[in-house]
């Protein structure tokens, strides 16, 4: 029996979902919204809109704070970001993007609500923060005797959704999706593919076909996701995903799941599950590691390993080998098996190939084998060409 184990990156996605303007749903625009206080606004206005109607239920004086008590995190991050970042020794150049400023906005939030300063250390680069700490003292001591501070993490996370869920997939692209890995069926006994993207592509493609993406009446059915042959894991989580007692569950559309998630936010299960996770929707940052012990993503994670150790050929899409827990089973099995990374580039550069592609994998500390298969073309090119 033939098996296969897909790893869908940010430019497995690029090519397919635009927002109103026409723009994108890149890493770049997560970043630009992340920096955006107009962004914040929106959507802290919007929690707070559907927090009224619901006054009984959630308390509405631990998020009624305004967003310059705690936006100046974000200015100053950007502002300091090449000083950050400007001795760090590293493979790849560093650029500013929103898993770093997640990041930030973590260690700050958790400094704070801990205080414990000695977990400066735990953050690279601790000196830079050791001096940020004492520049801007008394509006952090500020900071830290609100409440509604811990809202602040959650909050960044709801930005970037806001702004996902404004992304709208193009015509023709479901399709194209859905007749290549309908094909594959054909091919392979079992297919395992893992995604790290938060957005409705796959959803939208290979709802009620054989693949099955674990949830049975929006509830994860753990028992028959290990079972099933075609399987889609969302390890980093998704959009469409929100929090009930003692668990996630995963809606059917967009339209309702931010007022479920916001419903939960103030509720004993989801305090529950964010000692955890900071956001039970989606994992980002650059500790996701940790999030990984939250009961579904520890089940993806654990299938994902065992199908990688299963697999016969292994396919990375526009992945950029950033995720350290995902670099170690592939790491293991590049020697053994077929292995094809496809790296996203726009077509008008794909005659313009700029050695990216041997630092992405350093990064990552993987290694060329002789069974490394390598396709420099946009994912949508790639689909195409491979269609049975």
């Amino acid at each position: 029996m033939c098996r296969k184990v897909y790893i869908l990156g940010a430019g497995a996605s690029i090519e397919f979902l635009k927002n109103e303007k026409g723009e994108s749903l890149s890493t770049q625009a997560l970043t630009a919204i992340l920096c955006s206080k107009e962004a914040w606004k929106e959507t802290f206005d919007e929690i707070k809109r559907i927090g009224g109607s619901l006054s009984n239920k959630i308390q509405m004086r631990d998020i009624d704070f305004n967003l310059d008590d705690f936006f100046f995190l974000i200015e100053d991050f950007v502002k300091d970001f090449d000083e950050i970042y400007s001795n760090s020794k590293r493979i790849c150049p560093e650029f500013l993007d929103f898993e770093k400023m997640i990041d930030y906005i973590d260690n700050v939030i958790f400094i704070l609500r801990n205080r414990k300063r000695e977990n400066i250390s735990h953050y690279h680069p601790c000196i830079h923060l050791e001096k940020y700490f004492t520049k801007v003292a008394k509006r952090l001591n500020d900071l830290a005797s609100r409440k509604e501070m811990r809202m602040i993490p959650i909050l960044a996370r709801e930005v970037l959704h806001y702004y996902i869920n404004s992304c709208k997939v193009e015509e023709g692209s479901v399709e194209l999706f859905r007749n290549y890995f309908l094909s594959e069926i054909d091919r392979y006994s079992h297919i395992s593919i893992v995604t790290l993207n938060y957005d409705t592509l796959l959803w939208e493609a290979l709802k009620e076909t054989d693949y099955f993406f674990g949830f049975n009446d929006n509830r994860f059915d753990k028992k028959e996701y290990f079972s099933k042959r075609y399987t889609i894991s969302h390890l980093h989580g998704h959009q469409f995903f929100y929090p009930s007692p003692n668990n996630i569950n995963m809606e059917q559309s967009g339209r309702d799941v931010f007022t479920k998630r916001v419903i939960s936010f103030w509720t004993h299960d989801h305090c529950a599950i964010t000692q955890k996770c900071q956001s039970v929707s989606f994992i980002t940052g650059y500790q996701k590691e940790k999030n990984l012990q939250v009961a579904i993503y520890n089940s993806f994670y654990n299938k994902f390993v065992h199908d990688m150790l299963e697999a016969n050929e292994i396919c990375c899409i526009g992945y950029g080998c950033r995720d350290h827990h995902v670099n170690s089973p592939l790491r293991l099995r590049m020697e053994d098996v077929d292995n094809t990374f496809v790296d996203y580039v726009k077509e008008e550069d794909e005659k313009n190939d700029s050695d990216f592609f041997m630092p992405m994998l350093e990064r990552g500390g993987l290694t060329i084998t002789n069974k490394t298969k390598r396709l420099v073309c946009g994912t949508k090119k790639f689909l195409k060409s491979n269609v049975n």
